[in-house]
């Protein structure tokens, strides 16, 4: 999601964090085997669209909520992921932040907005690809979200040291030549997951696609988990 660092609107003030419920766990699958591996965090929200919630919140919110997330995770036992925006890891304020954060061998992080990769400037650029290199120096393991074939055939230049590839859901849906966006994706990284997953045929298409996991509404979400603040 884009990000709009729109500071003017009333849930950017100090009670923005209240805004969110509890804390969503989306099974993510191996798909020659079914077995759950990991769970992506997702959020519920109070009274607002969820998307349009968190794409309106700035870079510094967006990370704020993610702290708070590993807060409540660190002692749930299981893989996550989180999403963090493409502007956290140009940053070495946050990159810094993330360097002494303790991933636990697995906590996982996805860059939420790829696309905007392809607008950055050349020092920002720069940036980001020293600030994931940092970081996956510190073992942590980075993804792509939501990436798209013609946004693939753009990134693969970049030579980013990144862990896997999220296959946005619109390809599952209209392409029907999977396979090569998956093997395009592959150029970036070794591992591969397709979303938007929600019928057995889409789970066949994906497998034939010769994808590594799946996500989506498919499988059922576990019980939600409280976003409650530590005092």
């Amino acid at each position: 999601m884009s990000i709009e660092k729109d500071h003017s609107h009333p849930l950017l003030g100090n009670g923005f964090l209240n805004e969110i419920t509890a804390l969503r766990l989306q099974p993510l699958v191996v798909l020659n085997t079914g077995r759950t591996f990991a769970y992506e965090v997702l959020s519920k929200t109070k009274d607002h669209n969820p998307e349009q919630f968190f794409s309106m919140l700035p870079a510094n919110l967006l990370f704020e909520i993610f702290s708070h997330q590993i807060k409540i995770l660190r002692n749930v036992p299981g893989q996550f992921w989180f999403n963090l925006p493409v502007d956290v890891f140009t940053d070495p304020s946050f990159i810094s932040q993330l360097a002494e954060t303790d991933h636990q061998g697995r906590f996982i992080l996805e860059i939420q907005n790829p696309a905007a990769l392809v607008n950055l400037t050349p020092q920002k650029l720069e940036n980001f690809r020293i600030g994931i290199q940092s970081l996956r120096n510190k073992g942590w393991s980075i993804w792509l979200d939501d990436i798209t074939y013609e946004l693939a055939q753009k990134i693969a230049q970049y030579n980013l040291d990144i862990s896997g590839i999220k296959i946005d859901r619109s390809e599952v849906t209209n392409n029907s030549e999977l396979i090569i966006v998956v093997h395009t994706a592959r150029k970036m990284a070794s591992q591969v997951l397709i979303e938007g997953i929600e019928t057995d045929e889409m789970l066949q298409k994906a497998y034939n696609a010769n994808a590594d996991f799946g996500q989506g509404f498919l499988w059922e979400e576990t019980q939600p988990i409280p976003f409650k603040l530590e005092q």
